[in-house]
């Protein structure tokens, strides 16, 4: 509300990516904003709200947004949170064939259950106006199949075969990404949640396990749904370490009164960071590392600060995070008797 402390938040619609890379920024400050100072860590800035930034140079990349107003300046950034170029892909399902995907738990839908297809789109009203439910046609060029929640046969009658009662999850196969460096999870998905009788109160999940299935780890949760293909990216670094037994599951559910439920799933990869030289030999690339010139292979950073312990003077101090070094000339020192 207006005289509210503002409390900067921003986030980006795609965040990876080989060079040029455009990146639509999103603001997401509380409070009444009276302005925007952007910086997007390769020298560029931006007063704009919501500022498009293209990246030409590969790097990872830290961005800070300073917002002005009442109670302010408030300032957050995102440390890593741009990855342009130097990309390699160790991962990649167009869905066209069978790699082993399988339904996980909760399987609680009566109907809609996740199955690879080549949709039929459904429409609420006549056909092509703007009332999409599911999707008519999959994302891969050339391709024809994905992932859709049940699959019916008359366009006009989108509750024939939508997730009712229950849930319907969907889960990876075992993906190997021991010692990826900066592992990313794209994927697009469809999700249709805003109309019948409780619209958008049910939730499209993305969890991953490190485990092989034995733990979930919750990524992302959707309610508000956009009816179009969206592109998601998810840096897996951020929700523990990923390992050879790596696994994905999604899962769509109708638990809020008969709502019209579907989603869709298709182009799933894991990419990581490539082509970065690595000072220290850590096997973490300079872009990445928040020691890149003294080894720490874990990132371990007690305080967050974005220092990593092995080469922060005060690592349990959030406040101090200069390298340790020689006392410059001048300093006083003082010596307790």
């Amino acid at each position: 509300a207006p005289g509210d402390s503002v409390i900067a938040d921003f986030t980006a619609d795609l965040v990876v990516g080989g060079v040029p890379l455009a990146v639509q920024f999103r603001d997401r400050t509380l409070g009444d904003p009276a302005g925007y100072f952007w910086q997007f860590g390769d020298g560029g800035t931006s007063t704009d709200a919501e500022p498009v930034h293209t990246y030409t140079t590969p790097g990872v990349y830290t961005v800070t947004l300073t917002v002005t107003g009442a109670g302010g300046p408030s300032v957050k950034w995102r440390r890593n949170f741009i990855v342009a170029g130097g990309l390699g892909g160790v991962f990649q399902d167009v869905i066209e064939i069978d790699r082993g995907w399988a339904p996980g738990t909760p399987e609680t839908a009566t109907s809609g259950l996740w199955t690879r297809v080549e949709p039929v789109g459904t429409f609420v009203g006549a056909i092509t106006v703007d009332a999409p439910v599911q999707p008519e046609s999959c994302t891969t060029t050339g391709g024809s199949l994905c992932f859709v929640t049940g699959q019916g046969t008359d366009p006009s009658m989108p509750g024939q075969a939508d997730v009712d009662g229950g849930s319907t999850t969907i889960v990876s196969p075992i993906i190997d990404l021991a010692g990826a460096i900066f592992p990313i999870l794209q994927f697009n998905q469809w999700w249709s949640s805003h109309l019948g009788a409780c619209p958008s109160e049910d939730h499209f999940q993305a969890d991953v396990s490190f485990d092989g299935g034995g733990t979930w780890i919750p990524m992302r949760s959707d309610v508000e749904g956009d009816v179009v293909w969206t592109t998601v990216q998810i840096k897996l670094a951020e929700y523990g370490t990923p390992t050879a037994t790596t696994r994905f599951r999604f899962t769509a559910s109708d638990l809020d009164g008969g709502s019209l439920i579907e989603a869709g799933l298709d182009d799933v990869s894991v990419k990581v960071l490539t082509g970065f030289p690595d000072a220290d030999g850590d096997a973490v690339p300079d872009a990445a590392d928040n020691c890149p010139e003294a080894p720490n292979t874990t990132q371990a950073d007690l305080d967050g600060d974005g220092a990593g312990d092995a080469c922060d003077c005060a690592p349990a101090d959030p406040s101090a995070s200069r390298p340790p070094g020689v006392v410059p000339a001048g300093t006083l020192v003082f010596f307790d008797d």
